[in-house]
C-alpha cells in the first residue's frame, strides 16, 4: 500500500512473466510466463514454484484470469499455432479449450494478452486486435475491433487491458491510440 508518493518495497524478485493473478485465500501470485505449467510465487517466503495448474504441453502462456468461482481461464498460443483460451477446474485440470468458433471461425486473432469474466460467468479477451467475449458455452456473444470514427487505416485498433464496472460495462484501453472504449 503507497504511503504518500511512495510505495514500501517487502520483497525484490526478478522473475519473467507475462501476466498474474492473486490466488484466493493465500494471496499468492498465479504467474504465467510462456510455460505449460503456471508458476506460484509465495507472498510471505518469496518462494517461487511450479503451481497445480497446468495447460497443454504445447502451449505458450500469454495471460492469466482467476474467476470467482476460483477457475483459472489461461490464454496462449497453441501448438499448431493457433490462439487459444484454456479453462482450468480447481485442481489445476484443462476443462475447456476454446480456439475456433462454432463454425469453425478463427476466435481470437492473436495470443491473448488479457482476459476477465463478467459477472455473469462471460469470458473477456482481448489480443491486441479486438475484444472477443464468450458466453459461459463458448458461443461468442460479440466480437468488438474499435470504432470507425476512432480507429482507422494509420490509428488501428490496439486493445490491451480492460476492466468491467459493476454495472457490467467493458472499458477497453486502446493504448496505440490512448482511448479508452465503454
Amino acid at each position: 500500500i503507497p504511503e504518500g508518493n511512495h510505495l514500501t518495497i517487502t520483497s525484490r524478485f526478478q522473475i519473467f512473466f507475462l501476466s498474474m493473478d492473486t490466488l484466493p485465500k493465500s494471496d499468492d501470485l498465479l504467474l504465467c510466463s510462456g510455460e505449460p505449467t503456471l508458476q506460484q510465487l509465495d507472498r510471505i517466503h518469496g518462494k517461487l514454484t511450479d503451481s497445480k495448474y497446468r495447460t497443454d504441453s504445447y502451449v505458450y502462456t500469454t495471460a492469466i484470469h482467476i474467476t470467482h468461482d476460483k477457475r483459472v481461464i489461461v490464454g496462449g498460443k497453441g501448438q499448431k499455432g493457433g490462439n487459444v483460451v484454456i479453462v482450468l477446474n480447481k485442481k489445476g485440470k484443462q476443462d475447456t479449450f476454446y480456439e475456433h468458433g462454432r463454425n469453425s471461425e478463427i476466435l481470437f486473432k492473436r495470443s491473448p494478452c488479457h482476459i476477465t469474466t463478467s459477472a455473469e460467468g462471460n469470458i473477456c479477451v482481448v489480443d491486441r486486435e479486438r475484444l472477443t467475449v464468450l458466453d459461459g458455452n463458448g458461443e461468442v456473444l460479440n466480437i468488438y475491433d474499435g470504432n470507425d470514427r476512432i480507429n482507422t487505416s494509420d490509428d488501428e485498433f490496439n486493445p490491451t487491458d480492460m476492466v468491467i464496472t459493476p454495472p457490467n460495462n467493458l472499458i477497453v484501453a486502446d493504448s496505440k491510440n490512448h482511448y479508452l472504449h465503454v
